[in-house]
């Protein structure tokens, strides 16, 4: 078991899930791997967001407890996991980004959908990917978008990167900035005919599936209106109309204003956490093991892929 899993405190991050009905995409897992996870956890270790809240607040969690959070509002998570938390008498958090919400798809979630059913697997994608970064960037910008130093010392604390991928977040948020790095997917969707309206029609929940959910018990947190990825190189004003709105757009749904958060892409500021707590949460999660359990508004998570490799599920 490697050091980022050793026993302590913290949240287990889920993200993308895949069947019959959605794609096999990179990091994507099963409803059995979630069974699995969940009984690796042990499900009396598993705690309700409520409870988990309260020992927060208390100081009273033991080295055991966890709970379950799913990040993006994804449609696959709603189809995929939700029926094994009903069936296991399991609540989580749910951190829905709100975009989606209002008809404005997040472009990563739809580039994500695009590399995963439009190539043959992830290495014909990054081929493509890097090869067109190459014509739009100068030789400076090629020089540090090939630095092998410096690419593999990109985003350290998320260990189940492979080189490649570092490769892609570096040129995206380094490099090339959202604007640059949006109109070259953009121009490779158009090049392959990709039919967004067609392939985005079941990315993410809907209001009422949002509703169903926090009226079952799980708590829809924070997760701000456009996930960003770089949330901490906003401006504070433009942060917290993020969150503002994210709260202006979920609290109505769900019939109540949520005490929790998740910072998008573990990217946050001391502002950040000030501004939260400006809106009434009490308890947000990193995206990350890179530190230990620090306040109720950093708390750790480990991504199930790093858990599941550790455990051999």
């Amino acid at each position: 078991m490697s050091a980022r899993s050793e026993i302590r405190p913290r949240g287990l991050m889920f993200h993308h899930f895949w069947n019959a009905d959605h794609p096999r995409g990179q990091g994507a897992i099963t409803a059995a791997q979630l069974n699995a996870a969940i009984d690796a956890l042990g499900i009396a270790n598993i705690l309700p967001p409520d409870e988990w809240r309260a020992r927060v607040k208390a100081n009273t969690l033991t080295p055991e407890s966890t709970c379950l959070t799913f990040d993006d509002g994804l449609r696959c998570q709603y189809d995929i996991a939700e029926p094994v938390l009903r069936s296991r008498g399991l609540r989580a958090f749910w951190f829905v980004y709100s975009g989606p919400l209002t008809g404005e798809p997040d472009r990563l979630e739809l580039y994500r959908l695009f590399r995963t059913i439009a190539f043959a697997n992830i290495d014909a994608f990054y081929d493509a990917f890097f090869a067109i970064a190459d014509e739009a960037m100068d030789a400076e910008e090629r020089r540090r978008g090939s630095d092998r130093a410096i690419v593999s010392g990109h985003l350290p604390a998320y260990g189940f990167y492979s080189y490649e991928d570092r490769r892609l977040r570096y040129i995206r948020d380094v490099v090339l900035g959202p604007a640059r790095y949006f109109m070259l997917m953009d121009t490779m969707m158009k090049r392959r005919n990709f039919d967004i309206a067609g392939a985005t029609r079941r990315l993410w929940v809907d209001a009422s599936m949002v509703r169903t959910l926090a009226d079952a018990g799980h708590e829809i947190g924070l997760h701000s209106h456009t996930h960003p990825t770089l949330l901490a190189a906003m401006p504070v004003e433009a942060q917290r109309r993020e969150f503002a709105r994210n709260l202006e757009i979920v609290a109505p749904i769900c019939g109540r204003r949520t005490f929790a958060a998740a910072y998008p892409c573990g990217s946050y500021t001391r502002e950040t956490m000030a501004i939260l707590s400006d809106f009434g949460v009490e308890i947000a999660f990193r995206a990350n093991l890179a530190q230990g359990f620090g306040s109720p508004m950093e708390i750790p998570r480990e991504d199930h892929t790093d858990f599941l490799r550790d455990r051999g599920l």
